[in-house]
């Protein structure tokens, strides 16, 4: 396929230190220090893993060897095709529809690929919307439609809106579209998170785990995100 054995086998340090590839430095370093902490074999831990960690943090520590390391990842053959992110999205709209019921008389659940209220009680809502190259229009119209679906909720009504935003790639300039609900009862709020396709990550800020809907959709991009890098039979 044109592309050395030795690349092909290269391992992937970012994951062996459970960080985004576009994590900031101090991140890799807070990442490494936590992990070797339990994985040193003073505290009890495998030679070999520790080896492995200290190995990882080495290369992605220093600025020359880390972009040497990313090219060479960037060379790595890829094993899906470009067509993934939307069939992924596919998917994952499958995967969550049995666990919704439709939201009724609502015009702007047009913007969005998949929207309900989450079966077995509660005012507990889920916006999904597939962001295929999130530039800052796009990314400035989803923030929008966002925060028009938080004000289609009356003031009356207890319950949460979760509105998720699937993308092919993480990128920095994503994580002003985040936001966390606010007060002393998160599960009462609304936030916004981002789905990354490619590393199966969920981005969010604050308590945003705390919301109903939150486990569902994590688990159910968990379930797709395996299941799309399940060798072919």
């Amino acid at each position: 396929m044109g592309h050395s054995s030795a690349v092909g086998a290269l391992p992937d340090l970012y994951r062996t230190l459970q960080v985004d590839p576009a994590a900031h430095p101090c991140v890799i370093k807070a990442a490494y220090r936590a992990l070797i902490r339990v994985a040193h074999p003073d505290a009890g831990g495998e030679v070999g893993v520790a080896q492995s960690l200290i190995s990882a943090y080495q290369i992605l520590q220093d600025a020359e060897s880390r972009h040497r390391y990313d090219l060479m990842r960037l060379r790595k053959p890829r094993r899906q095709p470009a067509s993934a992110a939307p069939d992924l999205a596919g998917s994952l709209k499958a995967r969550l529809a049995p666990t919704l019921e439709p939201l009724a008389r609502i015009a702007l659940t047009r913007g969005f690929d998949l929207t309900g209220r989450l079966r077995g009680g509660g005012d507990h809502r889920i916006w999904l919307k597939g962001l295929r190259d999130p530039d800052a229009g796009k990314k400035a119209a989803f923030r929008a439609l966002a925060e028009a679906g938080r004000f289609t909720r009356s003031v009356w009504e207890w319950g949460s809106d979760l509105f998720v935003a699937l993308v092919p790639r993480w990128r920095p300039h994503l994580v002003d579209l985040l936001y966390g609900p606010l007060g002393p009862w998160p599960s009462l709020g609304s936030a916004i998170v981002v789905l990354d396709s490619r590393t199966g990550l969920i981005h969010y800020r604050g308590r945003a785990n705390e919301l109903p809907s939150y486990a569902v959709v994590a688990k159910a991009f968990r379930d797709v995100t395996l299941a799309s890098r399940q060798p072919a039979a």
